[in-house]
């Protein structure tokens, strides 16, 4: 796909909507006649990460937006590359200043090039800068690489951060999505008599920790693997009916895989996903 990411993705939106002779004028000016945005990601995925390699669950269609692709080694938005990776882990882990959560300067300054460049693009084309973004990632990258890599990319953006999915394989559904949150950068105080939980589940490669703000709470509980998680969880619905968030961290083991897995196993209970890094939780 020789293309940018913002050409690319004009021209997808485009040509479903401009007529005929825009059509024309959007391939004389060298963009590919691409059908279907989902078919365009799908193809990419194959000749880079594989759509075998996605973590696989049922989710939402997939919106038109920015391709972000996490593979074990290397990460890329659409076609090209914007940071290299170590068995799935960011090389140098140094924060970066303008990062208030803490994100690793080897990614936040490469996506803050990629929002600059489609800002000076979508002067240029006339289009909106992507408010969506895909991402794609190995089931076996670490939980945290994803969850530095999302905070990179909404803190980069100008204006306000974008709408953030996680690609997954459907399997005869194709291609989906699962929307996620992050707490906000410099942590979510919960004033009191919100009824405000703040259920948290950390993974790891050993099982799983399960705490809460709330100091009504007042334990911990773990669980060594996901059936026996999901009892947990269900008995705390019971106590906490209405409750609907859950809030996923990750500790050494946790991987991407392993977070869609348990998504997949209570969304009927927690149906929203939130992912945190370091940001404290706390009820007032």
């Amino acid at each position: 796909m020789p293309m940018h990411a913002l050409a690319l993705l004009a021209a997808l939106l485009g040509l479903s909507l401009q007529p005929p002779q825009e059509q024309a004028r959007a391939t004389s000016a060298g963009f590919r006649e691409l059908r279907g945005f989902a078919t365009v990601v799908v193809t990419h995925l194959n000749a880079t990460l594989g759509t075998e390699n996605l973590p696989a669950a049922q989710g939402t269609p997939v919106p038109a937006g920015l391709l972000v692709v996490l593979e074990m080694e290397r990460v890329h938005v659409f076609d090209h590359n914007v940071a290299t990776l170590q068995q799935g882990r960011v090389r140098d882990a140094a924060p970066d200043p303008d990062c208030e959560s803490g994100c690793p300067r080897a990614l936040f300054k490469p996506f803050q090039g990629e929002w600059l460049r489609l800002a000076q693009e979508s002067r240029a084309h006339s289009v909106e800068i992507p408010s969506n973004v895909l991402l794609a990632a190995h089931r076996d990258l670490p939980g945290r690489t994803l969850v530095q890599a999302a905070y990179a990319i909404a803190e980069s953006r100008p204006i306000q951060p974008p709408n953030l999915s996680l690609l997954t394989n459907g399997g005869p559904a194709g291609l989906r999505g699962l929307p996620f949150h992050l707490v906000r950068p410099g942590g979510l105080g919960l004033p009191p008599g919100s009824q405000g939980l703040g259920l948290t589940v950390t993974i790891s490669g050993s099982g799983f920790t399960v705490t809460a703000a709330d100091r009504g709470f007042g334990r911990t509980l773990q669980a060594a693997d996901v059936p026996k998680l999901v009892a947990v969880l269900k008995d705390i619905h019971k106590h906490y009916p209405g409750k609907e968030v859950i809030v996923y961290r990750f500790a050494d083991g946790g991987t991407v895989g392993k977070l869609v897995e348990v998504v997949t196993a209570v969304r009927d209970l927690f149906p929203r996903v939130v992912l945190n890094d370091d940001e404290p939780i706390t009820v007032r």
